[in-house]
């Protein structure tokens, strides 16, 4: 007599697969890589807008620009709108919604005294009042976050390769071609 409930399998049946869990891993594992690029491109490619010296002074002497902050060692001059340039609609195609604390633009520099000597000479030519000159005069910044860390080539390289590393020890963990991480 044949029980419903043996533990030997008929031979017509397919043995059950054990279950090798981890499911929730890969899944998790793929979320946390995709959040990671979205996050780096987006802060890569950014809020602010790149611009030139020209439109730089342009914007200098419309009275649009509220402050001009050098990043030292970065070669970048990052430039923030007034409230009320804002306000005008002027630049809403380039600037996001996401953005209007500024800072709007940036400028690429070759270096720091190059600029300040450039820009001091546009100011003596300028017949902007000194308040205005003294406000829209370019002040140092170190920026050090964890940003600009996550963001660096040297930590995604590292994410990149302990992740292989993991796939690769998860795909060599035995049950065949294809490893425990392929399996259905």
């Amino acid at each position: 007599m044949s029980d419903s409930n043996s533990s030997t399998p008929s031979p017509f049946q397919k043995p059950k697969k054990p279950n090798a869990g981890g499911g929730m891993q890969g899944w998790l594992v793929s979320i946390l890589i995709i959040s990671l690029i979205a996050f780096l491109f987006q802060y890569r490619t950014g809020f602010i807008q790149k611009t030139n010296f020209n439109a730089f002074t342009q914007m200098i002497q419309s009275h649009e620009v509220k402050k001009v902050s050098i990043l030292k060692d970065q070669e970048i001059v990052e430039i923030t709108l007034t409230d009320s340039t804002l306000k005008t609609g002027k630049y809403k195609s380039t600037i996001s919604d996401k953005n209007l604390a500024g800072p709007h633009f940036q400028l690429g520099i070759l270096n720091e005294k190059d600029f300040k000597d450039e820009y001091n000479k546009f100011l003596d030519k300028s017949n902007l009042d000194e308040n205005y000159k003294k406000q829209v005069y370019p002040q140092p910044e170190e920026r050090d976050g964890w940003i600009n860390i996550l963001s660096s080539p040297l930590v995604f390289s590292l994410l990149f390769f302990g992740l292989m590393f993991y796939l690769m020890n998860r795909m060599a963990g035995g049950g065949g071609p294809g490893g425990a991480i392929f399996n259905i």
